[in-house]
């Protein structure tokens, strides 16, 4: 085992990996002190996850009967952040010395551009860890010269000594208030460090050679512009730039962006924390913080002129690089454009090449590449379905989704090719989505419509497994296989963990709630508020509403509905805006499924209500709910509470033990909450429980 060991790890340099760090974070340490280990499993581990960072720790991510030595080396030597927790025992740890070795040297010695970033926590005190010239007597006493380096050892304990100050001296075992804080620290620090990686919707092909151009930017240039057609692949290259850029910079971050003219304080929290500046929202803290870094940007999908002005400032950090993806060519309305074009890089992202196009269309459509179509007479009508088309990636990954479960059937294809024709003429790419999808719509099960509809609608950017949750609740667990299929057809993102779709998508499935002549099925049953055009969309009155998200209006107005359309909702987002009722007082529906708002009065009129089918509810920034109504407890069906942000929500009644279908609970930022009841104990189905930003809350029950 010895001499396996020693061939494995015979030279540092062949355990750093090409290219950036593949790892997050690695944490090293010794699961003979048992108090280190507790801190690295149930405080650190938890802490960093939490900040949405990959873990790896040995006795969680070592699978049975792998080549353990192997695994632990490529980690140590791989990762983006390394926690070395020392401890008592550490030093004389042969496994935890070679982690910390390959993590100092083993990229240094490669002659790789990005090294790890080491952090120590000092666990113990230094006087109970082995001085270096004990390590150097322990380890010639330990082991043969040739299998350990004992006084190199030495050395990089007494490099994490001197680099102590950075994290903390040392952890005291009896005050876990002190152990939390020094996790934090290693979670921030840690969050600076790890290159974020975008992920790509499906199999990209084709787009290396551009890659590589657009990463040659000329002198002086801040960065470039992406610009064409809706389904050209802006967003697809955008992401590979990031991608390849992001370990570079400590200071990175993507936002996309949707059609709504106003940047939400929620997008702005997200990209200030992605670029390392936590618990921040606001406009200006985005300004002054990219101004005084190096800061690597994409804003994907700029729809506004108004846009550019409200987020973008007109200084950046030195060193600083940013990636904008627009249908637009130039915005001469813009102040931020007139200033900032001579330092941008236009780039009119091209259709792909005839031989990638067939490439994707034949990936899409689970065909192999080398699959002969000469004997079902097809040959000819995949070369149509490859010209019409145009190089649109968007449109090749729906021509192939719809044929992906056919019979290779030459009328089947020919029915592609009317389809892709629309538009052709005039060189219109909305005219070719419009005909695919309309044809890739009416091939899918009614249920797989309703689903469609709704993400296009009212719950694009909403998390999947609520999504699901929700359709399961209506159709029944067939909605799996459903979404599965859906994304198999490139209608959504197979990849997101959040329900997503391409722009065009939604446009057009918008659309379809919209158009009279198309299917009297769908018209108005999904109701939405257009931020950009100030209205309300989708409502017909006399037509049965299904599902209504209303959440961008606060302020703005209500909208007059009949009370008899919004009888079968089964989805309703609101904000603190109730729509009016002919003047009548609100009824909620009884077969409400999922309900969000920002209103205790719109909850207290919910709640009067029978429920039996509730089993989403999520309660945002209702500053005046001091407690949850009593009528809380007839929610029997609830499976998924949220309660954000109500800052002056102090208790919960005794009543949510009752809640036995409750399988989520989150409390988090409820920040004069003190105290939690003890029937909680009694939610025997309960998985998940979040109190983050609970400070007011001491004990637990």
């Amino acid at each position: 085992a010895y001499m396996q060991v020693k061939e494995d790890l015979s030279s540092l340099s062949t355990w750093a990996k090409e290219g950036p760090l593949e790892r997050q974070v690695f944490i090293s340490h010794t699961g003979q002190d048992e108090g280190a280990r507790i801190f690295a499993a149930s405080i650190l581990k938890p802490a960093l996850e939490a900040a949405s960072l990959a873990v790896f720790m040995d006795f969680e991510n070592l699978e049975p009967g792998c080549e353990w030595s192997r695994e632990l080396a490529f980690a140590a030597a791989n990762s983006a952040v390394v926690a070395v927790v020392l401890s008592k025992q550490y030093t004389q740890r042969r496994w935890c010395m070679r982690e910390l070795d390959l993590a100092l040297h083993s990229r240094r010695a490669a002659r790789k551009q990005q090294q790890p970033l080491v952090i120590p926590v000092f666990y113990d005190n230094e006087s109970e860890i082995l001085q270096p010239d004990e390590i150097v007597r322990y380890w010639q006493r330990k082991m043969p010269a040739s299998w350990v380096d004992p006084q190199r050892w030495a050395e990089n304990i007494c490099a994490m000594k001197e680099e102590r100050q950075f994290v903390a001296r040392r952890i005291l075992k009896a005050a876990k208030d002190e152990e939390v804080g020094v996790a934090r620290r290693v979670v921030d620090a840690a969050v600076r460090a790890v290159p974020v990686q975008q992920p790509v919707e499906g199999t990209v092909f084709g787009r290396e050679q551009e890659v590589e151009q657009l990463l040659k930017l000329a002198p002086g240039h801040l960065g470039v512009w992406l610009h064409g057609m809706g389904g050209c692949g802006k967003t697809t290259l955008a992401i590979l730039l990031y991608n390849k850029l992001s370990p570079r910079f400590q200071h990175s971050a993507y936002l996309p962006l949707d059609h709504k003219q106003v940047i939400s304080s929620e997008q702005l929290r997200k990209v200030l924390k992605q670029l390392g500046a936590n618990g921040q929202d606001s406009l200006q803290a985005f300004g002054d913080y990219v101004r005084g870094r190096a800061v690597l940007l994409v804003v994907d999908n700029i729809w506004t002129a108004g846009q550019l002005d409200q987020l973008l400032p007109k200084e950046f950090g030195q060193g600083s690089r940013i990636i904008i993806t627009s249908r637009q060519k130039f915005f001469t309305d813009s102040s931020w454009w007139s200033e900032m074009e001579p330092k941008l890089s236009p780039y009119l992202v091209p259709g792909l090449p005839d031989a990638t196009a067939l490439q994707l269309f034949r990936c899409s459509a689970g065909l192999d590449l080398g699959f002969n179509l000469a004997s079902k007479d097809l040959c000819d009508v995949e070369s149509k379905i490859i010209n019409n088309a145009k190089g649109l990636p968007l449109a090749l990954k729906l021509a192939g989704g719809l044929l992906r479960k056919k019979p290779l059937l030459r009328q089947e294809w020919l029915g592609v090719v009317q389809a892709l024709r629309r538009g052709w003429y005039a060189n219109d790419s909305q005219g070719r989505l419009n005909g695919i999808l309309s044809l890739s719509f009416d091939a899918l099960h009614h249920v797989q419509q309703s689903m469609f509809l709704d993400v296009a609608t009212v719950l694009r950017g909403e998390p999947k497994q609520l999504a699901l949750r929700v359709w399961k609740k209506q159709q029944g667990a067939c909605v799996q296989v459903w979404y599965e299929d859906l994304e198999q057809r490139n209608l959504v993102d197979p990849e997101a963990t959040h329900v997503q779709m391409h722009d065009v998508l939604a446009a057009l499935g918008q659309d379809m709630v919209l158009d009279k002549a198309r299917n009297n099925s769908y018209q108005g049953s999904r109701v939405w508020y257009d931020q950009e055009m100030g209205k309300v969309e989708g409502y017909v009155e006399r037509c049965p509403v299904e599902a209504a998200c209303l959440t961008d209006m606060c302020d703005r107005g209500g909208v007059s509905m009949q009370q008899s359309d919004l009888s079968d909702v089964r989805i309703l987002l609101l904000a603190n805006m109730l729509p009016a009722i002919n003047n009548q007082p609100w009824q909620c529906p009884g077969n409400l499924l999922w309900l969000r708002t920002t209103s205790s009065a719109i909850l207290q009129t919910a709640l009067n209500a029978h429920l039996p089918e509730l089993c989403i509810l999520q309660l945002e920034e209702c500053s005046q709910l001091t407690a949850l109504p009593e009528p809380f407890s007839q929610l029997t069906a609830l499976q998924f509470l949220q309660v954000h942000h109500c800052s002056s929500l102090a208790s919960l009644p005794q009543s949510l033990g009752q809640l036995t279908a409750l399988e989520k609970l989150d409390l988090s930022w409820c920040k004069q909450l003190s105290t939690l009841p003890d029937s909680i104990g009694q939610l025997t189905t309960l998985q998940e429980l979040r109190l983050s930003k609970c400070n007011q809350l001491s004990t637990l029950p």
